[in-house]
């Protein structure tokens, strides 16, 4: 897996396999509340609209639901529509994540701005209005929320969608919005072999240098407790941490070399 082990699913015409999590109260979302879903993919490839992670019958768009899927065997996708919804909403991220190597996908749907948005690899890659969605998400009666298939758990019977060697690794599902340097932070820690369970919020906000007089530069970032200014003469380091810069909020570099700001 991306970390440690991982569960492998294929929809072909052999059968399905897949993970199914029933339909427990935790999972059902109804008419406002937020929710968020993470994964990671690794699929040699797929030959339809299949869906990662899905509580509707995807045989249609338009039934009552949401779907995170691929499309083509290439694209991260999502859909969702509601009872009696004005119409489903869809978005296509237009990045490729079907490609035989691992991959990290958020989707956060946020039920009062009626906005989704999409990380993929820790980075933002769009989002769209899903106010024409705003009815009831629950899972639909007869189905459940299953990871590798629909949420009836036959789509694609019969035919090919993710094929065989597709695997899934550390889902998690939230009952909340996750924040970007959330979503960025659960890549980064995936990437060093640590699950979602290490990954964190803290942000450093935008750290700016300004030359102050030509001979020293002035760094700027959110100050907290932990967060440090380090030098080093190389870039490739070794850093050393500058003394009283612990819990500050600026600095002022006038020795020559490189600077940063971490949270070591």
């Amino acid at each position: 897996g991306a970390i440690g082990n991982a569960v492998s699913v294929h929809t072909d015409p052999d059968g399905e396999n897949y993970v199914s999590l029933g339909a427990p109260a935790d999972l059902n979302f109804g008419t406002d509340s937020d929710f968020s879903v993470s994964y990671w993919i690794n699929s040699p490839g797929c030959n339809s609209d299949s869906a990662v992670i899905a509580n509707k019958n995807w045989a249609s768009g338009g039934n009552d639901g949401w779907a995170l899927f691929v499309s083509g065997g290439d694209e991260a996708r999502m859909n969702i529509d509601t009872p009696g919804a004005v119409d489903r909403d869809d978005y296509n991220s237009g990045t490729v994540i079907i490609d035989g190597t691992w991959h990290h996908v958020v989707g956060v749907f946020d039920r009062t701005a009626f906005t989704f948005t999409m990380y993929i690899d820790g980075v933002e890659v769009g989002g769209t209005s899903i106010a024409d969605s705003a009815g009831d998400v629950s899972t639909p009666a007869g189905n459940s929320t299953n990871i590798g298939q629909d949420g009836t758990g036959a789509y694609n019977s019969g035919s090919n969608g993710l094929n065989d060697g597709t695997l899934i690794d550390d889902v998690g599902i939230w009952r909340r919005t996750l924040s970007g340097p959330e979503a960025a932070s659960i890549y980064r820690q995936g990437l060093a072999g640590n699950d979602l369970q290490s990954a964190s919020g803290e942000t450093l906000g935008q750290v700016t240098y300004v030359p102050v007089g030509g001979a020293s530069v002035q760094i700027d970032w959110r100050g907290q407790a932990g967060a440090v200014v380090q030098r080093a003469d190389v870039i490739t380091g070794p850093w050393t941490t500058v003394p009283g810069t612990d819990g500050v909020s600026t600095y002022t570099a006038t020795e020559p070399g490189f600077y940063r700001v971490a949270k070591p």
